[in-house]
């Protein structure tokens, strides 16, 4: 068997896979402060692992391998927004994959590949553990702004948040200190505080700043909230135009107020963005979650100049895991990361999963405020609903004294709803699938429903129609289910595949005959546009002679204009004889002399004419010439019924040519009629 491409390894038994990688999970149970997991992220529509054997990443079959190869256990990976650029999460070294196009530019399937990819790799500040041994990463994300960077944030246990670039990443393009007593980077001690005093343990990206200042390639100002362990929350801002952060602010105002400032062991913390509205979402180790509702006490213009903090924060409600209730009741229970993960696909919802469960959370409190516009004392508590929590998926209880845990979750964003999952991975490197639950108004009867707490059975249950499309793509010889239950909790990994095919057969499908209808309309329109321009071609070759007619017409006006002024001249002077005689004999006129005075006036009267008909003669050609060039320069812009519009304008312009020629002939014939 070809092991390049088989990835049956990944989820084959749980001892086994420890075995192979040469690590036990059960070190990362003992350490001071827990890890965050995430071994595979969603590259557009595929799925990218991480796979600790090869030490590479894996896209659709497809092996995806790089120079700067991790040296620590990787335990997050996180994608960019343009899924350009991937980041492996150590404890205390991050590697920047730059990530080929092929993974991400196209919608449709990879296909495989048997040498795979070679991509460009870098160690993010490698000079790092030179100020501090024990220096770690905390909390790692990429920032959301894709018109520029892409920038990598890293909060570092020294109480410092870095900004890295993807394309030069040896070195922070700034330190900002989170410890107002400690503004000079590397003066610090560097002991690692979790969860206690000013220490932050992680943070997340609000919405960006509707300033003055905003260019037209995107917002620039993006503020980044940091919880501490303690239940502070400050921000700072982020300048993505000039690579730089602002000073932090001052610890928030939450209100109301409570002793504990609502917890000690925060975990994690997710910024929801709904219309203008900011909610954060504060997540404990305990099983605690914290919903608080962001106010913006300043304008944005503001907020960048103010000292003060601008924001303020009101919480609205707390949550209280099942989780919680195990860990306030038996005091052997051990704390566990509790991460909080959105998509752009879960509008109002997120998922949150720690230790050993997995939980759909619903703010339909905040989908009502939403729908009403806008939040003020007149909305009433009983005009909106409460907080819906949906059990999704529990890991089976084992024998065996391993500890297993979830290593990360994946939302594949389908575009009916119905056949929209959830992808698990386990410790043991077992994969799940699980069928997300509608979130229906009509289906919500219950009012005061705050926790839902529903059985894996239940869920299976729910999701028998989407098994059954399953089910019919399954060979008929098959170890492992759909979803995980107590007897057999184990997950082939040919069934990803093979509902990934289902789902791209049954709605990516649709794409095709439009993919085929839009090929088709390029090509008329390439028919088109190759027979605009050999009209455009002939239509030059006309202005050509018509340039060539214009030409001997200028000729003859420049000709007709001589003319003029020697006549003009020749009247001047005659003018000034007949002036002279006319003073110097004051005798009457003879009749001879009258008749040449006469005519004379005459010839000054045609002159005036004969000079007024040229200069508008000159300014009709003028004007002529400069719609001649209109027409050619607009020709490719015209459509079928402008371009006849177009001919009957020249046909109109040629007999108005013909007009002029017929005036300048008569013109010329009474010049010569004057000259003779």
């Amino acid at each position: 068997m070809n092991m390049e491409n088989d990835l049956s390894f990944l989820y084959s038994n749980g001892s086994e896979c420890n075995q192979k990688r040469n690590f036990d999970f059960n070190t990362d149970v003992n350490v001071t402060f827990a890890q965050r997991k995430q071994l595979f992220a969603m590259c557009g529509r595929n799925l990218l692992t991480w796979i600790p054997e090869k030490s590479c990443l894996e896209v659709a079959k497809n092996t995806v391998r790089f120079s700067s190869i991790p040296t620590q256990c990787v335990n997050e990976v996180r994608c960019n927004s343009l899924f350009t650029h991937a980041a492996l999460i150590s404890q205390s070294e991050v590697v920047i994959v730059h990530l080929p196009a092929e993974l991400y530019a196209s919608h449709y399937s990879i296909s495989p590949t048997k040498d795979g990819h070679v991509c460009r790799s870098a160690f993010v500040d490698l000079g790092l553990h030179r100020v501090a041994l024990n220096l770690q990463f905390l909390c790692v994300r990429w920032h959301p702004c894709y018109l520029k960077g892409p920038y990598l944030m890293a909060l570092c246990n020294d109480n410092t948040l870095r900004m890295y670039d993807a394309f030069s990443c040896k070195k922070p393009l700034q330190i900002v200190s989170l410890d107002p007593s400690k503004r000079e980077i590397g003066m610090s001690t560097l002991n690692p505080k979790y969860f206690i005093g000013d220490s932050a343990v992680t943070f997340d990206f609000g919405s960006p700043l509707d300033t003055k200042e905003v260019e037209q390639d995107g917002p620039q100002y993006w503020p980044i909230f940091v919880v501490h362990g303690c239940g502070e929350i400050r921000y700072v801002l982020s300048d993505t135009h000039n690579c730089k952060f602002f000073e932090p602010s001052d610890s928030l105002s939450i209100f109301p107020l409570a002793d504990d400032n609502y917890d000690l062991e925060v975990s994690d913390v997710l910024c929801l963005e709904n219309d203008g509205l900011s909610v954060l979402a504060v997540a404990s180790s305990t099983g605690k979650i914290y919903h608080l509702v962001v106010f913006q006490d300043k304008d944005d213009d503001e907020i960048l100049s103010c000292t003060s903090s601008a924001y303020s924060l009101h919480v609205h409600e707390i949550i209280q895991l099942p989780w919680y209730k195990l860990v306030s009741e038996r005091s052997n229970v051990s704390t566990s990361m509790c991460t909080v993960f959105s998509d752009y696909g879960l509008k109002f919802k997120y998922v949150c999963y720690c230790s050993n469960e997995i939980y759909m959370i619903h703010l339909r409190w905040l989908e009502d405020f939403v729908k009403i516009g806008e939040i003020s004392e007149k909305v009433a508590a009983e005009e909106t609903r409460p907080t819906s929590v949906d059990f999704l998926l529990k890991m089976p209880n084992k024998a065996s004294s391993v500890h297993s845990e979830f290593m990360g979750v994946a939302f594949v964003n389908a575009e009916n709803q119905a056949a929209s999952f959830l992808i698990a991975l386990t410790s043991d490197f077992s994969i799940t699938t699980i069928r997300l639950p509608h979130f229906s108004d009509a289906s919500d009867n219950s009012a005061d429903r705050s926790t839902v707490e529903k059985d894996p059975a239940a869920v299976a249950k729910n999701s028998s129609g989407f098994m059954l499309e399953v089910e019919k793509l399954l060979p008929t010889e098959r170890r492992f289910p759909i979803l995980c239950n107590e007897s057999n909790s184990k997950f082939d990994g040919r069934l990803l595949k093979r509902v990934f095919d289902m789902v791209e057969s049954k709605f990516f499908s649709k794409l095709k005959p439009a993919r085929q209808f839009v090929i088709d309309r390029v090509n008329d329109l390439e028919r088109l546009y190759e027979q605009e321009v050999a009209d455009l071609d002939a239509l030059c070759s006309n202005h050509s002679f018509l340039k060539i007619i214009i030409g001997d017409l200028e000729k003859d006006l420049d000709i007709l204009q001589s003319n003029n002024e020697a006549i003009i001249q020749r009247c001047s002077i005659l003018t000034d004889v007949l002036k002279r005689y006319i003073h110097k004999k004051n005798a009457p006129l003879s009749t001879a002399e009258a008749q040449a005075l006469f005519e004379l006036r005459q010839m000054e009267t045609s002159v005036s004419c004969l000079f007024q008909m040229l200069r508008q003669a000159a300014g009709e050609l003028d004007s002529f010439q400069f719609e001649m060039e209109q027409i050619v320069h607009a020709r490719s812009k015209l459509t079928e019924a402008q371009y006849e519009a177009l001919l009957r304008t020249i046909n109109e312009n040629d007999s108005y040519i013909s007009k002029t020629l017929e005036l300048l002939t008569a013109v010329k014939k009474l010049l010569d009629s004057t000259d003779t």
